[in-house]
């Protein structure tokens, strides 16, 4: 049986402006202490992005839920 994972879900889309700057960062590593959760959003065909929250969020746009 799978145990149930707490999950934080979006109530509102996520926009991501025209004319944002992404910048490269290749060679750069990152490191997240506890109560961080990631998402992968598809870009383009072959193409992601990653957006990360933490878990100190406004409950307007996301919640918890056990999934």
């Amino acid at each position: 049986m799978k145990t149930k994972e707490k999950v934080i879900v979006s109530k509102k889309d996520i926009v991501i402006p025209k004319g944002t700057i992404f910048e490269c960062i290749d060679g750069l590593e990152r490191k997240y202490g506890t109560g961080n959760y990631e998402t992968l959003i598809d870009l383009s065909r072959n193409n992601c992005g990653s957006f990360v929250t933490g878990t100190d969020f406004d409950e307007d746009n996301f919640e918890y839920r056990e999934d």
